[in-house]
């Protein structure tokens, strides 16, 4: 599961699909973990690798009143039980992406950067990775309203015999049952 920050859409994914007893991890892939602030233009902004309890005592500290109405003390709360950390998928050793069988991106930006990082890493055994972008607005109701299509999704994977050989299918099934317009790409690394 990867999104912006690694706080909001994907650790919901991962907290769901664990709760499946799905193996699952989550990242994020921008430069920063930015989160809202005052307003669009004022984010608070943490270097990935910051726990997520620190970031949330930074906060109820800065104006406890705004981060608990904007929801970000909340998700940050929610966080720290899933995971220690946001991760960021750049940041992952190629050893450790190929374990990874499917990679889902929460919007097509981020599809983007995930597969250009598939492509400029150095080929280890050529191992299929599938790559799918289902874009989700990111607020924490949206994330919610679509977690059921991501883990029909997720659970349409798992039960495939043959994901290499079936994901294309998988994936168009996908999109006429939902309506959602989604990218998939598999690359090899």
């Amino acid at each position: 599961m990867v999104c912006s920050s690694n706080v909001n859409r994907s650790v919901l994914g991962q907290i769901v699909l664990e709760k499946m007893n799905m193996a699952v991890s989550s990242f994020g892939v921008g430069t920063d973990v930015k989160l809202p602030g005052r307003s669009r233009g004022e984010p608070a902004v943490f270097p990935f690798g910051t726990p997520y309890i620190e970031m949330h005592d930074i906060l109820w500290a800065a104006d406890k009143q705004l981060y608990t109405r904007n929801g970000v003390l909340r998700l940050l709360a929610r966080d720290a039980c899933t995971k220690r950390h946001p991760e960021r998928w750049q940041d992952l050793p190629s050893a450790a992406v190929v374990a990874y069988d499917v990679v889902i991106c929460f919007e097509n930006r981020i599809f983007d950067i995930c597969v250009q990082d598939l492509q400029d890493r150095d080929a280890l055994d050529f191992k299929p990775i599938s790559l799918i972008s289902v874009p989700v607005k990111d607020t924490p109701q949206d994330a919610e309203e679509a977690m059921e299509d991501v883990t029909s999704l997720c659970e349409m994977l798992e039960a495939c015999e043959d994901l290499e050989s079936d994901v294309s299918g998988i994936v168009e099934a996908f999109q006429e049952t939902t309506k959602r317009a989604i990218l998939h790409q598999v690359c090899h690394l």
